[in-house]
């Protein structure tokens, strides 16, 4: 890290991290994307970091950022790689929350994937908060229900605290509300009388969420919804001294009067104003409530009952409008007394909307998106049923590869089309499958890896990006390139190594993982300048390289690389977090061939080596 970041950081913080941070454009990228920081003010503060370094003293003296905010985005750094965690083995990093990381996990018995909550220092450090967190966690275990995510298990690892959750796919409805198109009434009912059903097992439990929104009502692949955070919300809200002095506990916006005043005898009916919140949020994209900062949120909260959304969206059914305004009263007396009360209120309605209407989207989700799409796509070449022993030409498996190319230009990252998009994804991996032998060879590698990599951007629909179709389309043309003749060949990877560049301790760990798939031998290299004086000595066939890093940053390294005789043609691979900057990436040759975003599939990344890796070796035909 350079000293004006040093100096930056220095200033800011007393941050509770030992050891290196998250550096400041990370922390303002993590911010942009989870919705803390505008992309506005951000774009504002990326480029006024590298100019002078005060790109996040910019955001908190004007506003865009509060200190709290600034504060829970740096607990996102993990420290230190992990590669399991109480028998837990790590496969992904899959989210970042206020107070850890959400990993997908696999082991337990039964051995299943799962969703790993784990929660490190200060909190996993404080003795009241590990004893609250023990107690609370083995009260939630104890509840199944259907429309809640089940925690399977919880405890302690050194100095971390890990949550073990059932594995949810299908994203969250706050993601599905701000889709092109919007929500229809009967889906929004649907997820919020699940919500509702989950919430009288939680009640019935004498326990109260707190911080129900959109963002935490997950959804399965077919579309039922569950409650989230359970187990873990209440050891926050209860945890003494923990809220910044000014903020409450909850998420404003969501938050119940009484909870803002934070009134300690706040019940199940706090919840339930949430939902009605939460609903109101479903229907009309927006939330109940805006201000220029938390604080205006909360006071206008405890000022108004929830608006009626037919303000915003006219055509909203008077009795889901009706629901609404009853739930959202600003005295719980007058709300519904009980999630039963609202759940049955909320079946009504739905059952009074004719079925026929014209908003009307199929509950099951992605089923109408599936129908569009499939009614747009161009015809694609029928190609019966076969297995490996059946392809016995080189141009029998050219027809496949051609068949999945045209199958995958129909397929969109479209926020709407993801359900159905991962579905097509898989019926491409399906196509290929026939070309997956038991064969050792670079070609039956890339395949592999490309059929795994697609069956897993269909199990995580969020993955689903223009950058990650793009990466499928790249595997699919290096396989009929190595097809169509021996100048296209993949090399043989015998000794092949791939030069790894990272700053970031964790981040180049993870990296070195994923290229192990592909069966190219990673080096890793802390510093572009170690990096650069090894490229002296060795030729590296391949090199992924971060962008923003201390010192040398990876678009000075890879012109520094070009210069080096041998690696004119070596193929570069820049690794960053910033989406802007894929947007306008170019291919080069005095740069980069190629780009990957964070966070990646670590599949990704080893079939980004695969398609680039450069060779001569001829393809052999079966």
């Amino acid at each position: 890290m350079n000293n004006t970041h040093a100096s930056a950081l220095d200033a800011l913080s007393t941050h509770i991290h030992p050891r290196k941070a998250f550096d400041p454009i990370d922390i303002i990228c993590l911010g942009m994307r989870s919705g803390v920081i505008a992309a506005g003010p951000a774009e504002r503060a990326i480029r006024m970091q590298y100019e002078s370094g005060n790109g996040i003293a910019m955001l908190l003296a004007d506003g865009h950022l509060q200190q709290r905010q600034l504060d829970l985005l740096r607990l996102a750094d993990p420290n230190a790689p992990v590669v399991s965690i109480a028998g837990y083995r790590i496969d992904e990093t899959i989210g970042h929350g206020g107070f850890g990381i959400v990993y997908r996990a696999t082991g337990g018995k039964p051995l299943r994937e799962v969703a790993l909550k784990v929660i490190r220092a200060p909190h996993a450090n404080d003795e009241a908060f590990r004893s609250r967190f023990l107690v609370e966690a083995a009260v939630g275990i104890e509840l199944h229900h259907p429309n809640v995510v089940a925690i399977y298990d919880f405890g302690a690892d050194g100095d971390r605290l890990y949550l073990v959750m059932e594995l949810i796919t299908g994203g969250d409805a706050k993601a599905l509300a701000c889709a092109p198109g919007g929500m229809s009434p009967q889906r929004a009912l649907s997820i919020c009388i699940d919500a509702a059903s989950g919430l009288e097992a939680i009640h019935a439990a004498n326990l109260v969420h707190r911080d129900i929104k959109p963002a935490n009502i997950l959804l399965t692949s077919d579309g039922q919804a569950k409650v989230a955070d359970l187990g873990l919300v209440r050891v926050l809200d209860h945890r003494e001294g923990f809220t910044a002095a000014g903020t409450t506990p909850g998420t404003a916006g969501f938050m119940a009067p009484e909870q803002a005043r934070k009134d300690p005898t706040i019940d199940g009916r706090a919840d339930i104003y949430a939902l009605g919140a939460t609903l109101y949020y479903l229907v009309t994209a927006e939330y109940p409530f805006s201000g220029d900062s938390e604080i205006e949120v909360l006071s206008k909260a405890q000022q108004q009952p929830l608006p009626d959304p037919r303000l915003l969206v006219p055509s909203c059914p008077a009795g889901l409008a009706a629901v609404i305004l009853r739930a959202g009263r600003l005295a719980r007396e007058e709300r519904y007394q009980s999630a039963r009360a609202m759940r049955e209120a909320l079946t009504r309605v739905r059952e009074d909307l004719p079925s026929d209407s014209a908003v009307v989207r199929e509950i099951e989700a992605g089923r109408a998106a599936e129908t569009r799409l499939h009614a747009a796509k161009p015809p694609v070449p029928i190609i019966p049923q076969t297995t490996a022993a059946d392809l016995g030409s080189m141009g029998e498996r050219l027809c496949l590869v051609r068949a999945a190319q045209q199958e995958l230009s129909s397929c969109t990252a479209d926020a709407v089309e993801l359900a159905a998009a991962g579905r097509r994804l898989v019926e491409i991996a399906e196509r290929l499958k026939p070309l997956v032998t038991d064969g050792h060879d670079p070609f039956h590698r890339l395949v592999q890896l490309t059929v795994d990599f697609l069956r897993k951007l269909e199990a995580w629909p969020s993955h689903i990006t223009p950058g990650s179709i793009r990466t499928a389309a790249q595997a699919l043309e290096r396989m009929e390139r190595h097809l169509v003749g021996p100048e296209g060949a993949i090399a043989d990877l015998t000794g092949a190594k791939a030069m790894m560049v990272d700053d970031d301790r964790v981040s180049l760990t993870t990296a070195c993982s994923a290229m192990g798939r592909s069966s190219i031998t990673p080096v890793a290299f802390s510093t572009a300048e170690a990096a650069l004086a090894a490229a002296g000595q060795t030729r590296f066939s391949l090199v992924f390289t971060d962008l923003m890093m201390s010192g040398m940053n990876g678009f000075q390294l890879a012109a520094r690389l070009r210069a080096i005789p041998g690696y004119a043609d070596v193929p570069i691979v820049f690794v960053t977090g910033i989406r802007e900057v894929a947007a306008s990436f170019r291919s080069s040759e005095e740069s980069a061939n190629d780009i990957i975003i964070k966070p990646f599939l670590l599949t990704e990344l080893a079939l980004k080596a695969l398609i680039h890796i450069r060779g001569v070796a001829p393809p052999a035909d079966p």
